[in-house]
């Protein structure tokens, strides 16, 4: 993902190809990155860009007036500038924004599609208006000094409500130079640790935005990894003591750092082997429930007597399984854990799965098992009962052919038990 070096020198490369033009045309390539309704884009065009320019990762262009256009590129997201302008639309194309004979093409790569654009009226900061200070900002530096924070620093510099502009990349670069692990919390770290933290930041940064402005043209290199000191660099040495850095993969990123710099010779297994070692089980009133880690990874608590799961803070099947898996933990009773179905007994009495007194999270999944797989074969029939008439003239759920089971319990669990019962499933 494109960080605050790489937005900050092209926004100055922006703004010197397109000061003082005006906006002559938008052509919207991708329906679904506007991200806003009013105004139009077309309310821009004739209207002179007054400078472009950055704050945290997004672009902001800024018009006479006041109005602005804010780009966010995301994780794949470029930017390339046409000059003249082009009426092609390559694979991935956002928005083409036209200023003469000058346009600015935005497209993404991959198949998914999180880079977007917003229009904004003057004073309106939209998605800018929860982001944390800016590095070289004198409140970054009072945060992580006088913060007491619990979570570990790495997770903290990634957070854009906490400083603007760092991502993955640039967090692993600085935390590397601070000699400072990745894993500690910010509570743990001494005050002259916090100051090196904050110089180090700033000063990688500012190492990183000179290279960046040797850059010509818009963003347009599908691959920026190579920008990084430490970040993508596991196997090749580290830059203060020669150690081969070492990396933990996560379900969304990668942390590298050096054992020998940054954390005295340890060398982190990641976050689904650390649980795997610690599996102690958790008293929890009557019943033995779940080892801890799994506990605080999908909240499973007991309710009532403490001899029933309550299964209402995971949410539905489907979406239960999806948020857990944002925050993966032990990837094998855990995940058999969370899908297997267990209803609220608030909601549905008589229906809750009991635990017995001194029983563990891998004893409850053996014994559900078979429910899990009548459950499925259950919503399975559901299934393709809903793909077409429902017999003897009963109501249909007004589900679209071809909706999963897991849709139809987020859409019409109730009708869905109804006809189930009355259709003998």
């Amino acid at each position: 993902m494109p960080e605050l070096p790489e937005m900050q020198a092209l926004s100055e490369r922006l703004d010197a190809a397109l000061s003082d033009r005006a906006l002559s045309r938008t052509d919207l390539l991708g329906f679904s990155s506007l991200k806003t309704f009013a105004p139009t884009p077309e309310e821009l065009i004739g209207l002179p860009l007054d400078s472009a320019g950055r704050r945290g990762k997004y672009l902001v262009v800024r018009f006479a007036g006041g109005r602005r256009i804010l780009i966010h590129l995301s994780q794949a997201g470029r930017l390339d500038i046409e000059s003249p302008p082009k009426a092609t639309k390559p694979r991935g194309s956002l928005v083409r924004l036209v200023f003469g004979d000058t346009a600015v093409l935005v497209r993404e790569h991959g198949t998914q599609r999180k880079a977007g654009w917003w229009v904004l009226e003057e004073g309106d900061d939209g998605p800018m208006a929860t982001l944390g200070p800016e590095p070289e900002d004198p409140a970054f530096a009072a945060l992580i000094l006088g913060d007491d924070s619990t979570r570990q620093v790495h997770t903290l510099l990634r957070d854009q409500h906490f400083v603007a502009g760092i991502g993955r990349g640039y967090a692993d670069d600085t935390l590397n130079r601070a000699r400072l692990s990745p894993f500690v919390s910010l509570r743990a770290l001494s005050k002259p640790e916090r100051e090196l933290l904050v110089d180090s930041a700033r000063s990688v940064l500012a190492e990183a935005l000179e290279r960046e402005r040797a850059r010509t043209g818009g963003l347009s290199a599908p691959r920026l990894g190579e920008r990084f000191l430490v970040h993508n660099r596991t196997g090749q040495p580290c830059l203060n003591c020669a150690e081969p850095l070492r990396s933990v993969r996560f379900e969304s990123h990668e942390v590298v750092y050096c054992p020998r710099c940054q954390t005295k010779g340890k060398v982190s297994a990641g976050c689904g082997a650390a649980l795997r070692s610690e599996v102690q089980p958790v008293d929890v009133g009557l019943a033995v429930l779940a080892p801890e880690p799994l506990v605080q990874a999908v909240g499973v608590r007991a309710i009532g007597t403490g001899r029933e799961i309550d299964r209402a803070s995971l949410g539905p099947p489907g979406l239960g399984y999806r948020r857990f898996d944002k925050r993966r933990a032990d990837a094998g009773a855990a995940d058999r854990f969370v899908n297997h179905h267990v209803f609220d007994p608030r909601s549905h009495p008589g229906r809750g799965t009991e635990h017995r007194e001194g029983e563990r999270a891998d004893d409850v999944v053996a014994r559900v098992a078979s429910d899990e797989q009548r459950r499925r074969r259950r919503f399975d029939d559901a299934f393709e009962l809903v793909r077409g008439e429902w017999v003897g003239g009963r109501r249909k759920l007004g589900h679209q052919p071809g909706h999963r089971a897991e849709e139809l319990w987020v859409r019409g669990q109730r009708d869905l038990d109804a006809h189930a019962v009355s259709a003998g499933l």
